[in-house]
């Protein structure tokens, strides 16, 4: 899905099967370039969307790119000295280098989460191990190799085996961290890249940084049209045009709630209980003798103040027609009386 830089649609695609997002890539900007006539324009994407073929297919245009960069690219640029470990910190830092600009900063909430989730990681462990000792200590015919090997596999699955390891002393295991590893895993927590080739008059550091980080408003996109509101999945359908059919209405449902998050976001909820609220509005059928018609009946505070905000007035009332709606099922079943 594309969407402006406040994360309003403009289009969507779908593709075939499991493809990979990088091969999604040249395709938009072929649209963009051919049915939206876009001459000079920069795409914003993550580190595993923007990468040296899609770059490529961007030069082709004559489009820019603003991306991030991953940590072994930032390990590499520390290492050819075109970036130090000294210029990370919570102000922004420019670095231009062969026509891109690198900006670079250290974020410290996340540096924290990081910290936090790597103790918390280390503090299972070692009570894994404690268990696994009692356990070789109440019954003496136990493995030793056996619970090694889960403690192994257990730190392999939580991805923290390049600092921690388990030795075995007899029948007790024994955590092991490597100091100088586990520096070299934390240096660079919360650091973080943000690279473009965008021309210095085409667009400032901080617009750089912000537009990056508006990727957000795709992601929020993406889990809205997730949730259990629009409900984009599960697709019961098996044919192509249904399908894209399906995921335009899906589109149109998200830039809806969008506008009503928008419009809402000062009254302190959400869309769902704005929908809810509003449900609760219904009709009262009015009859004196021959005439007859709806009546609205005032809203409650809340639903006055949500239609407010969308600068919506309810009529007093409206002109009663006696039509009654019979969904399929029930007609079917009044045929059947017939």
């Amino acid at each position: 899905m594309l969407t402006d830089g406040d994360g309003w649609p403009i289009s969507i695609e779908v593709f075939k099967g499991n493809t990979q997002d990088v091969k999604t890539f040249v395709s938009q900007i072929k649209k963009l370039a051919n049915e939206f006539g876009c001459e000079s324009i920069a795409m914003v994407g993550d580190r595993g969307m923007i990468k040296a073929d899609q770059i490529a297919d961007l030069n082709e245009e004559k489009f820019y790119y603003i991306t991030a960069t991953t940590k072994p690219q930032m390990e590499t640029l520390l290492k050819q000295w075109i970036i130090q470990v000294e210029l990370f910190s919570e102000k922004m830092c420019k670095i231009e280098h062969e026509g891109i600009r690198y900006i670079l900063r250290k974020n410290p909430e996340r540096a924290k989460e990081l910290e936090k989730s790597r103790n918390d990681k280390e503090e299972k462990i070692r009570e894994l191990v404690n268990a696994k000792n009692k356990y070789l200590r109440d019954h003496p015919r136990a493995k030793v190799s056996t619970a090694l090997s889960l403690v192994n596999e257990k730190i392999k699955n939580l991805g923290i085996e390049s600092f921690m390891s388990i030795e075995e002393y007899g029948r007790t295991l024994i955590v092991k961290i490597d100091e100088n590893a586990l520096k070299e895993e934390t240096y660079l927590d919360g650091c973080y890249v943000i690279r473009s080739n965008l021309p210095v008059d085409e667009g400032s550091m901080e617009t750089i940084h912000q537009r990056y980080k508006d990727l957000a408003n795709v992601e929020w996109a993406f889990r809205t049209m997730k949730s259990d509101t629009i409900e984009l999945r599960p697709i019961y359908v098996r044919k192509k045009p249904r399908t894209r059919a399906h995921v335009f209405i899906e589109m149109l449902s998200y830039a809806i709630e969008k506008y009503l998050e928008e419009k809402w976001k000062d009254l302190n909820i959400t869309v769902e209980e704005g929908i809810h609220e509003l449900m609760g509005i219904n009709s009262v059928i009015v009859q004196a003798g021959a005439v007859k018609y709806n009546e609205i009946p005032e809203p409650r505070e809340l639903g006055s103040k949500l239609l407010s905000a969308l600068s919506v007035t309810l009529p007093k009332a409206i002109q009663s027609r006696g039509i009654k709606i019979t969904t399929r099922k029930k007609l079917e079943l009044k045929r059947k009386k017939q």
